[in-house]
């Protein structure tokens, strides 16, 4: 079981939560987060109710935690790096 912190998009999250298979998720890591903006673009209107009922699930659960990030924080910074592609290893000391 993988015990880092890992930011999930909703690419990634819709594929499992289409097919049902959330189980790999909950055997592969002890929690999932997910930022506000990747948790709100899955529950909106035009989502398949199955994509936002599984996902208000989990989180309900217990299993997604869906953090408010602010915009100056280590976290939200850390975030953008990797969103954007600039994340290298060398980074970790900051975090």
């Amino acid at each position: 079981m993988i015990d880092k912190i890992i930011f999930y998009d909703a690419d990634f999250l819709i594929c499992f939560l289409t097919i049902g298979e959330t189980f790999i998720l909950k055997k592969a890591f002890n929690e999932i987060i997910v930022p506000m903006q990747v948790f709100k673009e899955l529950t909106r209107k035009k989502s398949p109710n199955i994509v936002k009922e599984t996902i208000i699930d989990l989180r309900d659960s217990g299993f997604v935690k869906v953090p408010v990030i602010k915009s100056n924080s280590r976290v939200n910074i850390a975030y953008r790096a990797i969103k954007n592609g600039y994340w290298h290893e060398d980074f970790k000391w900051y975090f």
